[in-house]
């Protein structure tokens, strides 16, 4: 009797055991699940924060861009300008001489 209560109790406590590990291992599964979820989750918020310092680096390129276009047509603008007023100065240069000549004769 005395081992067949010895058997029946290493029994119970194998059985314990048993639940224990398999306890163990759902535990485990699922903190490695939610490790691969967060890693998951970290790798997309990494791809989505590339994404943006790549959208701003085409935005600043391009307001780059545009900067130049606009600094290249003012100085077109200044360009012609001047020549505006070089072509005004010498009309009234050619009138002034003309207009000594006629006073002269």
């Amino acid at each position: 009797a005395r081992r067949r209560g010895k058997a029946k109790e290493k029994a119970r406590k194998d059985a314990i055991r048993e639940e224990a590990a398999a306890a163990a291992r759902v535990a485990l599964e699922a903190e490695q699940a939610l490790l691969q979820e967060r890693t998951a989750r970290e790798g997309e918020a990494r791809a989505a924060q590339e994404a943006k310092r790549e959208a701003k680096k085409e935005a600043l390129e391009a307001a780059s861009e545009a900067v130049a276009w606009a600094i290249e047509a003012a100085a077109a603008h200044v360009h012609a300008a001047q020549e505006a007023v070089r072509t005004q100065m010498r009309e009234r240069r050619k009138l002034a001489r003309r207009s000594a000549q006629g006073e002269k004769a």
